[in-house]
């Protein structure tokens, strides 16, 4: 019981969630759209792809790796 409310009140649960909803999108879409699910389930995954590694190139981690120059 507190293991599940830490769970919900963490970003875990949600996680988990979306992990699974990526996980059946195919199963799902397919039911839902027979001739376009596969492609719309390739185009969440490409979207999922670029939004995951685009701040890997913009957001710059050396300011935080060099400490700051302050002599006084």
């Amino acid at each position: 019981m507190l293991v599940s409310s830490i769970r919900l009140l963490s970003s875990i649960a949600a996680a988990d969630i979306l992990f699974e909803v990526l996980y059946y999108s195919n199963n799902i879409l397919s039911k839902a759209l027979p001739d376009l699910g596969p492609y719309v389930s390739l185009g969440i995954t490409i979207v999922n792809f670029f939004m995951t590694a685009a701040p890997i190139f913009l957001i710059d981690v050396r300011p935080l790796l060099v400490p700051p120059l302050r002599l006084s």
